[in-house]
């Protein structure tokens, strides 16, 4: 099988996409300006968040192999809110809206801060959860890339 990686990369593209117009800081709003060629100019700003080809422990990002399925999905995290240790099975991207999220490393309790701006670069193959200690809610934008009909979170048993 060839490995075609402009059609590989279609999901990855995708999902910066979905990102663009999910996330209100992204994209900003076209300058009151009554001039249609400087309105045009300022109607699209891009700011990029993140470029990495590694997860956030420095692991390489792989795509799987064959086609690729990208689901979209806004987590909404209570206060004081812990998601169970889990794993992914394929990459997963996130984007923290508003709050802020502890991520830990269930094997070697080290952990991270995540807050409202950034842009994260799950692991892959590794047991870590996820927990809101803050008083105020988490919203965050997730985006997966995995084999058609598959789920990217397996919990711990």
């Amino acid at each position: 099988m060839t490995n075609n990686w402009p059609t590989r990369l279609l999901p990855i593209v995708l999902a910066v996409a979905v990102v663009a117009i999910l996330v209100p800081h992204a994209v900003s709003k076209a300058g009151s300006s009554t001039d249609p060629a400087n309105s045009a100019a300022q109607a699209v700003r891009v700011e990029q968040l993140l470029r990495t080809a590694t997860t956030t422990s420095g692991r390489p990002i792989h795509l799987p192999n064959g086609q690729v399925e990208a689901v979209a999905a806004k987590y909404h995290i209570a206060s004081r809110a812990t998601l169970p240790i889990h794993k992914h099975l394929f990459p997963r991207f996130g984007y923290v809206i508003s709050g802020s999220l502890v991520v830990t490393n269930a094997e070697t309790h080290s952990f991270k801060v995540f807050n409202a701006g950034d842009f994260i670069a799950e692991d892959v193959g590794t047991w870590h959860e996820a927990r809101n200690d803050q008083a105020q809610p988490v919203e965050l934008l997730v985006i997966d890339l995995i084999e058609p009909g598959m789920t990217n979170v397996v919990p711990q048993k």
